[in-house]
């Protein structure tokens, strides 16, 4: 059992993680600096995320489809230009991204095995119990809008550090940006930059999703995935799923 101390810990570095990148995030949409998933990296780069991510429940996925992804479609369609938002289907949680497609540390079938990152999953991840997430906030980054999540103890930050230092130990190539220190769920991809005269009104959009935005999930199985995460074409492979116990 985790302690009331670890958990708030837990929980303020998490805030302190979310209020940074949600700045980054508005000041991009102000600047015009947004990251923007562009056609070559949609066509050909994204076949190549390894990542262990959450699926979520189809009850969960039907209430983000009215509460957030509905809206943001007919927001974005009103004010414009085209982003990428997801498919309900494909809504996830990552739980560790091992090469992303978006940096340098893509995955390359041709050097990456594939089996050694499965094998490291199933000794890091039998000690991960069933976790429970409370998602409270939408906010948005430079790449995305998301909604952030709160875990309640401190089980998934104790198996990222321990897949860190096995991934380092065995000499594996990882990504290490900011998606492996958060837990959320992402539903918009920037696909275009966005027009000085509605930058105002986009800000004003996303913080009103905020309203009935509030969810609890229970987790118990990991999917060891390669692949795409994008509504416009998704490739998607599940390599291997884990159940926690």
């Amino acid at each position: 059992m985790y302690s009331k101390t670890t958990n708030n810990n837990v929980r303020l570095l998490l805030k302190r993680v979310y209020i940074e990148v949600d700045k980054r995030g508005e000041n991009a949409v102000l600047a015009g600096k947004l990251k923007i998933l562009t056609s070559d990296v949609k066509r050909e780069r994204y076949k190549t995320s390894l990542s262990l991510v959450f699926d979520l429940s189809d009850n969960l996925k039907n209430s983000l489809n009215v509460k957030l992804l509905a809206p943001t479609i007919k927001f974005f369609e009103s004010v414009g230009p085209d982003q990428i938002i997801y498919n309900k289907s494909l809504l996830h949680m990552t739980l560790f991204t091992f090469l992303s497609a978006e940096s340098e540390n893509s995955f390359d079938p041709k050097s990456d095995n594939i089996d050694k990152y499965e094998s490291l999953s199933l000794r890091a991840l039998h000690t991960l119990h069933p976790v429970r997430i409370k998602f409270s906030k939408v906010l948005l980054s430079e790449n995305c809008i998301f909604l952030a999540g709160f875990p309640s103890g401190n089980g998934i930050v104790r198996i990222r550090d321990e897949i860190k230092k096995m991934l380092e130990m065995e000499n594996l190539r990882y990504y290490k940006g900011p998606k492996n220190r958060i837990a959320h769920i992402s539903f918009v991809r920037w696909g275009e930059q966005i027009p000085i005269e509605v930058r105002g009104n986009v800000l004003k959009f996303i913080k009103s999703l905020n309203k009935g935005s509030e969810s609890t999930a229970a987790f118990d199985k990991v999917d060891l995935v390669l692949g795409n995460s994008y509504s416009d074409g998704p490739t998607r492979k599940i390599v291997r799923s884990i159940y926690l116990k």
